[in-house]
């Protein structure tokens, strides 16, 4: 029974997490919020548990217990969707401070937590005394397992939460489930307490036969609640570094934590028969603690996740496991009955639990660091040890002297560990780990990255700065007044300051959750541009809290979050966050949202475009670059003026430099429209709050790219022309967008995919990137994205000055000169191959000669090369010399 319970107290748990990150942001403090509270209530219903344990029918109590546990754990899980208009309300009403958020986020979790947590915490002393009526004699091993199989149970409940449940059914259903199971343990425990039993007369403690003081036992039971809080966010924090910030590796962590604290609660009875100091073993947890710090470097290169979190984890969490039990059977001694032991111990450890939860997140962390509050939880730990006895001042020595000599920056070279890149900031915070590094690209030039736990969130290269432009820059230029405009993630602030420089804004709102990424950004000019701005109002905070919270309307609400799969980040893609938006805008508004499909699979790029067209059914895909996408939701069919359109480009000083600089590009660029989009997602679910799926996924990086980049959509925009040339460009303009994407994407289809469209050989493709520099000759993302700039013809020269005869540098040269126009030179370089030529630079070649009317030489090449062509460039030759 207290496996099942165990398991819906976990499901529970993890539930909450997940639904109070909608309202409270996900960030480190909403977990700690949620973890500090949840034990908090536990260690309050252990003192309930006490009093209940004097009842005639313990087994009774328990199954009361467990029905209000189901009970309320459902309220609470049907009501928070719905809360956090709630907390809105509470901030305003305790004055709108950033002080006041917190106090509100903190009186919500109390409120909303306490009723549940009372009843999971009053079981474990109710059962403690059921079974020490029995085995009296054996307190310290009935406690044991009654708090292994109830950590094994929660175990459980975390692999099945989110390996099956949350995935399969969603979250209300798995919530039903897991009240589901606190029925089945109530209805179990309600028909055994009816059988007859025999009560045992509870044995007198031994008073006063325990080394310690009961003032030094009490502060450990406090201490280590601190402590396995502390140990645990810092653990979160590592790994998911090592491991990738999504969901599972977060749980993935959890569970190994618990399983740990379950096999360090049976190996209790066993080290205290065999004489071991419970301060030695302290002082062990504080010395693997400090062990698994040193350990990172190695572990790091560890590919098994598993592995990875038992060799972080193991060693300090069997030590925290085998010293609660233990502590608790050295507090009986004192005198008291083994349900108010269970209940005090209980508390104080919940308690500390609340205060290391809280102060890493709140306090250590964004104060000294996360290297810093890893080393010094391995002191703590180290310090508690101290307290009850003396004798192990060593252990607190070493950790003391490591802590101090450890070099600074040791965790963030681990993060980071690419040499060539120039750390240009580093700091932690309650969202992570975030850099701002400098690094070369290949055509050594310098580019900006914005790391957050080891992820580039954002980068300062031309394509990423294409996209992220088009993101603000379409919905401001399609708009006939943008006056007011919300940006959520500041990013690198390419979308905030395309937003700013539009003469036609009047405010741009920003909302960033990470302190530290401002303060990152506050270091460089783009960003110093954007926040000594008078337009900008930043809002730091959570974008869902921001739109449930804020009075403002908005022409404009552009979204870049992070990456969908990242933990947390499916909570701005799914249908209610639309809702929000939709909310939040003028009538005739629009909301953009960022849509990576390469990180995407098919299924996953599906139900969001669902969730979209849900609450936008008149939407536009757009290409921003290549496979970044951008989806732009209008509340009607979009009508559009092309001379205003005109106007507006020609007024706006930030498109030059992405390539934006002309208007039939705003309307070339659109791969489809409602209709299309709409019959794409036909019988496709809808990624909602209740079902986040692509937290859980795991799918391929698999996105169906025929279907979104390679079909002929019409972009079913009414558009008004004046001028019948201005028809013809943004003809010109369509065409050319899309053979460009063409080129860019058809190397990364599947041959599945493949056999879907008409592929194009390799000589095709560079003449059809000729054709587009003699349209567009100085657009820098043409010349960038196909490595056909100026500048990466200087360094192209500038390697084969030291390696002349280099077959991949003649050809890579020959290619640029060819798409460039340069045919001799083109010619040249390939001439220089001799026999290393390869297939495409044999057909280039054949091509340039039938270009110059070197038809007799021409025809020679044909007939040397034989079958070594590819047949696309053979087809494509034949149709070019009859051209």
């Amino acid at each position: 029974m207290f496996l099942l319970s165990g398991a819906a107290g976990l499901t529970f748990e993890l539930l909450w997490t997940h639904q109070l990150a909608l309202v409270l942001g996900c960030t480190v403090t909403s977990v700690a919020l949620v973890s500090g509270f949840f034990l908090l209530g536990l260690g309050l219903g252990a003192r309930l548990g006490s009093r209940l344990s004097r009842a005639p029918n313990l087994l009774g109590v328990f199954a009361a217990l467990e029905l209000g546990v189901a009970l309320s754990g459902l309220a609470v899980a049907a009501g928070l969707p719905h809360a956090a208009r709630f907390v809105a309300v509470l901030w305003s009403g305790l004055g709108g401070s950033a002080e006041a958020l917190v106090l509100a986020r903190i009186l919500f979790c109390a409120a909303t937590l306490l009723l549940p947590c009372l009843c999971m915490g009053a079981s474990l002393p109710v059962l403690c005394a059921y079974l020490n009526e029995r085995l009296g004699e054996r307190f310290l091993r009935s406690l044991s397992w009654l708090y292994a199989i109830n950590t094994v149970g929660a175990v459980g409940g975390v692999l099945l939460c989110d390996e099956w449940l949350i995935p399969t059914v969603g979250l209300w259903k798995t919530a039903q489930t897991a009240a589901s199971l606190d029925l089945l343990v109530a209805f179990s425990a309600a028909l055994l307490s009816r059988l007859p039993s025999q009560r045992r007369p509870e044995p007198q403690p031994e008073v006063g036969s325990s080394p310690f003081s009961p003032r030094a036992l009490y502060f450990a039971c406090w201490g280590l609640g601190v402590a396995g809080a502390w140990q645990q966010i810092v653990w979160t924090r590592v790994l998911i570094v090592f491991q990738g910030s999504d969901q599972r590796a977060f749980s993935g962590v959890l569970a190994t934590y618990l399983a740990c604290l379950a096999g360090g609660a049976l190996l209790a009875p066993l080290f205290s028969a065999r004489g071991w100091s419970l301060a030695r073993v302290i002082g062990m947890a504080g010395l693997t603690s400090l062990g698994s710090l040193l350990s990172l470097p190695w572990i790091h290169q560890v590919s098994n996740p598993w592995l990875a979190n038992v060799l972080t984890i193991a060693p300090t969490g069997l030590c925290l496991g085998l010293s609660f039990p233990w502590l608790t059977e050295e507090t009986k001694k004192s005198g008291a009955g083994a349900a108010q032991v269970v209940a005090r111990a209980l508390l104080l450890n919940t308690l500390g639990s609340l205060v290391g939860a809280l102060g890493t997140a709140l306090f250590l962390i964004p104060q000294v660091g996360l290297q810093w509050t890893y080393g010094l939880a391995s002191l703590w730990l180290a310090l508690l040890a101290l307290v009850l006895s003396l004798r192990t001042w060593p252990a607190l020595l070493l950790c003391t002297l490591v802590v101090l000599k450890m070099p600074d920056g040791y965790l963030f070279r681990l993060f980071f560990p690419e040499e060539n890149r120039q750390l240009i900031f580093a700091g932690d915070d309650s969202y992570g780990s975030v850099a701002l590094v400098r690094e070369k690209d290949d055509l050594e030039q310098p580019v900006l990255q914005l790391l957050v736990d080891g992820f580039n969130m954002m980068s300062n290269d031309l394509p990423t700065r294409r996209y992220a432009t088009a993101l603000a820059a379409f919905p401001c230029l399609w708009q006939q007044h943008p006056k007011r405009v919300l940006v959520i993630c500041m990013g690198l602030c390419h979308s905030l300051n395309t937003a700013l420089r539009d003469p036609a804004t009047e405010e741009v709102h920003c909302v960033e959750l990470s302190p530290k990424v401002i303060q990152a950004l506050s270091r460089i000019p783009q960003g110093q541009e954007a926040l000594s701005n008078p337009k900008l109002k930043l809002i730091v905070g959570d974008g869902r809290q921001h739109l449930v919270s804020t009075s403002s309307r908005y022409q404009v609400i552009t979204a870049e979050p992070p990456p969908p799969r990242r933990a947390g980040a499916v909570n701005l893609y799914t249908r209610d966050f639309y809702q929000l938006c939709k909310a939040r805008l003028e009538p005739d508004g629009m909301v953009v949202q960022w849509m990576p499909i390469f990180q995407m699979s098919d299924r996953q790029t599906r139900v969001i475009l669902k969730a979209f067209l849900d609450v936008f059914p008149d939407s536009y895909l757009v290409e921003g670059c290549g496979a970044q996408l951008c989806l732009i939701g209008c509340q009607a069919p979009l009508h559009l003026n092309y001379e205003y359109l005109k106007k507006r480009v020609a007024s706006h000083p930030g498109l030059a430099a992405t390539g934006w600089d002309r208007p039939e590009f705003f309307l070339g660029a659109v791969l489809a429209g409602p209709k299309a989009l709409a019959k794409y997602v036909v019988d496709t679910p809808p990624l909602t709050d209740d079902w986040p799926i692509l937290q859980y996924s795991r799918d391929p990086e698999d996105p169906d790219l025929v279907g979104l980049l390679f079909s002929d959509n019409e972009s079913e925009i009414q558009v008004e022309y004046t001028d019948p040339a201005d028809r013809a460009k943004v003809q010109t303009a369509q065409s050319s967008l899309r053979s460009l994407l063409h080129c860019q994407t058809q190397s990364w289809l599947t041959p599945a995919q493949r056999s879907r469209i008409q592929p194009i050989g390799f000589l095709e493709r560079e003449v059809r990137l000729r054709l587009l520099f003699r349209t567009y000759p100085n657009n820098p993302y043409f010349l960038e994205g196909t490595h056909s700039s100026d500048e990466a013809a200087r360094v192209l020269q500038r390697r084969l000055d030291s390696k002349p005869s280099d077959p991949e540098l003649l050809w890579l040269q020959a290619s640029l000169f060819f798409r460039r126009g340069r045919s001799g030179e083109a010619l040249a370089s390939l001439g220089k191959l001799g026999a290393q030529a390869t297939p495409p630079a044999l057909a280039l070649e054949i091509a340039i000669l039938l270009e110059t009317g070197q038809m007799q030489l021409a025809a020679q090449k044909v007939s040397a090369a034989g079958t070594r062509l590819d047949p696309l460039d053979v087809a494509f030759l034949k149709r070019w010399m009859k051209t």
